[in-house]
Formats: structure tokens, sequence, C-alpha cells
């Protein structure tokens, strides 16, 4: 049996709770919070969260779900959250899908691919580059999130504060700016938003 096998029959479990049972896989994780322990749904409420979006971690492993703990009905397909380790499958995926159609290659240059959004200073930087998550062009840490009932600003307002600052050192962490600019770059070659894609 793989070492994998158990945690991922964990993830499921919770998953398959959540889904019919929205607040009891939740009701037992406890926080602190203004110096008193209270568990997720008190948390929530205390804080107006209507939804939360959680990750399990083992060991050096770890996988982020999506999740209701205050109404069933309140989280739905259109629920928008901070996109994060979990959507850069996907977003790989489709960019290799491009790159088996021949519709882009691995060393082509991603300025040009950007549209009227060019990466300041990345005129070298490839869409390899990007898959490799080597370019320093954001911040190590996503952004907080934005107000409710704010206007969201598209990729190409989030990428148009980006700067390449160089090769990220193989020990420094990860950032989300690479993840930023591939799907930039999906958006540009479909000509419609990521989500739609």
């Amino acid at each position: 049996m793989s070492p994998l096998t158990p945690f991922l029959t964990l993830l499921l479990f919770i998953l398959v709770s959540t889904c019919g049972r929205a607040q009891t896989p939740f009701a037992n994780f406890r926080f602190e919070h203004n110096g008193k322990t209270i568990d997720l749904p008190a948390l929530m409420a205390s804080t107006q969260t209507q939804d939360v979006s959680m990750a399990l971690t083992n060991g050096t492993l770890d996988s982020a779900f999506v999740a209701t703990t205050q109404s069933a009905s309140t989280l739905s397909v259109t629920t928008l959250f901070p996109a994060g380790a979990g959507s850069g499958l996907p977003v790989c995926i489709a960019v290799l899908q491009l790159v088996e159609r021949g519709a882009l290659r691995l060393d082509d240059p991603i300025n040009p691919l950007l549209g009227p959004t060019p990466l300041s200073r990345g005129d070298g930087v490839t869409v390899r580059d990007l898959l490799l998550l080597k370019p320093q062009v954001g911040s190590r840490y996503k952004p907080d999130g934005f107000a409710a009932g704010a206007a969201l600003p598209s990729l190409a307002e989030v990428a148009r504060g980006f700067r390449f600052r160089g090769i990220r050192p193989a020990a420094k962490g990860t950032e989300y700016g690479s993840w930023v600019l591939l799907q930039l770059i999906l958006e540009q070659h479909y000509g419609k938003p990521l989500n739609d894609i």
C-alpha cells in the first residue's frame, strides 16, 4: 500500500462528508482566537464568514479543498476563493495541451503571449521558466483577497504590478506570480476568462 493511500482515503472521506453534512466534519477543529479557544463554526460566525477554503497537511504532503460550515446553500459553483496551489495542475495541463497542439512552444518568450500586459524586464523569460516556477516576478505571498462586493481585478491588472527580478533560488519557497502569468497566457490564447476556459 502506498504511504499516500491513507491520506487520500482521509481526504476523500472528509470531502464526501462535507458534501452531505457541511458543518459536521469541521465542528471539531479548534483555533486560538483573541486569546480564546474557539471551534470553526463559532469562529466563522464571529467573523461573519460564510464559506471557507480548507487545507489538510500530512507531513510534507498537503491538499486543499473548499467547504462551507454556515449554510450548505451559500457555497455554489460561482463562489470565488483566492486561487491556491490546487489550481496549478489544471493550468499546467492546459498550457501543455497548447504545446502538444503546436500552438506554443516551451521555449517561447512569454511577453508576446501576454498581450498588452508584458512582464516588465521579462524579455528572456520563457513558458518553460514559468512552468518550472523559476522567475521571481511577484510576491511570495498570495493577495489577502478582496472585500465583499468589491470589483475583482482582472489577471492583467494583477500582472501589471509584476517585474522580473531574477531567477528564484532553489531553496526559496515558490511564489504566485508565475501562476498568474500562465493563466494570463491561457486567457490571451483563448480570448476568454480563465473561468470559462
